[in-house]
């Protein structure tokens, strides 16, 4: 069983390229955000928000690396 804390949160380890926690960061900076947690989640409920565009989030492939 995970463990819930007392906000009924679970804690989970994210891999992110650097370019990744950079954008995140800076987002966290930019608009007072407390920790990278709570920027993670301000994502999902925005994504959760607007099912309609499920599918443009999650289906379409974006590759940052040139092949």
């Amino acid at each position: 069983m995970d463990d819930v804390d007392v906000h009924g949160r679970i804690e989970r380890r994210v891999q992110l390229e650097p370019v990744q926690l950079r954008y995140l960061e800076t987002m966290m900076a930019r608009h007072t955000i407390p920790d990278l947690g709570k920027a993670v989640r301000i994502l999902v409920n925005f994504a959760m928000a607007v099912p309609e565009q499920e599918d443009s989030i999650f289906k379409k492939t974006r590759c940052r690396h040139s092949t």
